[in-house]
């Protein structure tokens, strides 16, 4: 009894712990405020702001325009909870109707005109060139647009029904008292609450150019939540079924295959999950994914969003409201940290600084070293995700399977 008084209490400090670790980072809207206030959205000296408002403007219809503003999906209905035996905990929940019509339309446009006003945002985007070969070998990948945070910027209504699905999800699966029941639990099992955690990623997902589908992968450990939806239905094309390992030794494979507007909310993080192949038609998703900072700085992608990136982009911005600088930090992500492997936002050039940076000192590099193992699946601290040495890469290539180093593709 004592014991379990002692975990319980341990477990709700470091649930206020994450809840502290945001408010001390600052709010959400941080790193993209300022470009609501003065409407800017700077793309190679350019402001680009006005041209996507109005674009998506000339792209929705009336009605769809009215729909986004005065309706939210209040038909939603959680249609399964799917529980792990061995973590015992619902790690994955789906729900049908969880984005409106109107709501799709909006984001379609929105990815529809940042590709034309920001074209470096759409990536075509290979597995196989992310894990470092130099040729491909069968691990299938995605065409992400990313739109973090210009669905916070242009879609105000979607992005805040977006939140609403999280708590209902949240709240449903009892994430908020889970307890975990082996002795090797790990502070990033804590779940936090919706009003804690930042918008990572947000990516609008086609997959034309990778019919193989998506192999096994992790969304990284900083991720504490995926949220996909789908914007095609199981009749409009075919193969392509969502899959999730889970299990002890994730020996149990569950195939998914969403309703047209349906979500797929999971913790992406720690469950290995794929596309199996598209062999026809088209596959069109929506995928985010939410951490326990503030929302992503425009400019950033998945590469560059890892923990200790933003939490050396927060450092230099505290300093510089240390100086008297009250302002918003305007500086650029990339500028600070580094872009990460590859960044859609600068041509997918691989940043000078990047592979010096990520062992830039000691104790980094004792980090990745020490690789722990529970339960024979092996962990490497957050920020790193999941990670083989090349030769186990290439073996798992050979039988298959790949297991994302970082949360650069999303289902």
């Amino acid at each position: 009894m004592m014991y379990f008084g002692a975990l319980g209490a341990a477990l709700l400090l470091l649930a206020s712990q994450v809840s502290a670790h945001l408010e001390k980072h600052g709010p959400h809207d941080r790193f993209w405020k300022h470009n609501k206030e003065e409407r800017s959205l700077e793309v190679d000296g350019v402001n680009q702001f006005q041209n996507i408002e109005t674009c998506i403007d000339e792209m929705m219809k009336e009605e769809d325009k009215i729909a986004m503003t005065t309706q939210t999906a209040s038909q939603r209905n959680i249609t399964n909870m799917y529980y792990d035996n061995y973590e015992e905990w619902n790690f994955m929940v789906t729900v049908e109707n969880a984005i409106t019509p109107s709501h799709v339309a909006a984001v379609r446009a929105l990815g529809g005109c940042v590709r034309k006003f920001i074209p470096r945002a759409y990536e075509v985007r290979s597995m196989s060139i992310e894990f470092g070969y130099d040729h491909d070998v069968g691990l299938g990948g995605n065409c992400p647009t990313h739109l973090a945070p210009l669905v916070e910027l242009f879609l105000p209504h979607v992005f805040h029904d977006m939140r609403r699905l999280l708590s209902l999800v949240y709240d449903a699966a009892n994430w908020s008292d889970f307890l975990p029941k082996n002795d090797n639990y790990r502070p990033y099992y804590i779940l936090p609450a919706p009003k804690d955690v930042g918008f990572r990623a947000a990516e609008h997902l086609t997959y034309d150019e990778f019919k193989e589908g998506l192999k096994d992968h992790m969304d990284g450990l900083d991720t504490k939540y995926t949220f996909n939806y789908a914007f095609s239905g199981p009749d409009e094309y075919g193969g392509g079924e969502f899959y999730i390992k889970h299990g002890r030794r994730r020996e149990h494979k569950m195939h998914l295959k969403p309703k047209k507007y349906e979500a797929m909310v999971f913790l992406g993080g720690y469950y290995l999950h794929g596309v199996e192949p598209i062999t026809s038609g088209k596959r069109e998703m929506f995928s985010n994914e939410l951490w326990t900072y503030p929302d992503a700085p425009y400019g950033s992608n998945l590469w560059s969003n890892t923990a200790d990136r933003m939490e050396k982009y927060i450092a230099f911005c505290d300093r510089e409201l240390e100086k008297g600088n009250t302002g918003p930090c305007k500086v650029d992500f990339g500028a600070i940290v580094g872009n990460g492997r590859y960044n859609a936002m600068t041509n997918g050039e691989k940043s000078d600084d990047d592979e010096e940076e990520e062992f830039d000192d000691e104790d980094d590099e004792d980090e990745f070293d020490e690789e722990e193992e529970m339960d024979g699946v092996p962990l490497r601290p957050a920020g790193a995700g999941y990670r083989k040495n090349l030769e186990e890469e290439k073996e798992d290539a050979q039988n298959g399977a790949a297991t994302c180093s970082q949360s650069t593709v999303a289902s």
